[in-house]
């Protein structure tokens, strides 16, 4: 049991880690002509289906 939640709690460390870099970095948007793409709601998707409901909110 307590092995499952130290894994469970190093995968959202590690998708708000990711999350974070996208927020504060170019890297997130994408740059096309006068329309700006997002790709930050991706480890939001990931994280959810991996994760479950609480981590995807």
């Amino acid at each position: 049991m307590k092995n499952h939640k130290t894994q469970y709690m190093a995968f959202m460390a590690m998708f708000l880690a990711i999350e974070i870099a996208l927020v504060l970095t170019p890297l997130g948007y994408i740059q096309l002509g006068i329309i700006s793409a997002t790709t930050m709601h991706i480890p939001v998707i990931i994280a959810g289906i991996t994760l479950g409901k609480k981590a995807g909110a």
